[in-house]
């Protein structure tokens, strides 16, 4: 990455490393499509594999009960409402502008951890999102 302070701001970080998405916007239509893939193609696969299991181990950790962090209730929210690849690069694109405002603040990240609190959405029954994490835990299983 060099000096951090080239990038003017986080999103402009995560648009350098490719985890963005293109923009195919007529009018006034905005339609955002795959990622750009632009930028170092190693530092972004290291950053989606990491999130990718960082995703997986909430998602285990939800499953068994255990308390989670706002960022791991985060993942697993996006996980319930699409797919484990879509949710691990959103969780990368996160984790990319956590990683700015810490580098150019020169500050810890420090992980708080609050009970595990079920969200009740219109439309969306409990039991299908218990399933769906029981799937997506499965496929992260089959990843390994």
């Amino acid at each position: 990455i060099g000096n951090i302070h080239h990038f003017r701001s986080a999103r402009h970080l995560a648009s350098w490393l490719g985890i963005t998405p293109k923009e195919h916007s007529t009018g006034s239509k905005r339609r955002l499509g795959r990622i750009s893939k632009q930028g170092d193609t190693d530092l972004r696969t290291l950053l989606i594999h990491g999130a990718r299991s960082a995703l997986c181990a909430a998602l285990d950790r939800q499953n068994k009960g255990r308390e989670l962090s706002h960022l791991q209730r985060w993942a697993v929210q996006r996980a319930d409402t699409m797919h484990l690849g879509k949710a691990s690069v959103a969780l990368a694109n996160k984790i990319a502008r956590i990683l700015w405002a810490l580098w150019t603040r020169e500050r810890t990240f420090w992980r708080r951890l609050r009970p595990a609190v079920s969200v009740a959405r219109p439309g969306r029954d409990r039991i299908n999102r218990r399933t769906r994490g029981a799937a997506d835990l499965k496929q992260c299983e089959t990843l390994i």
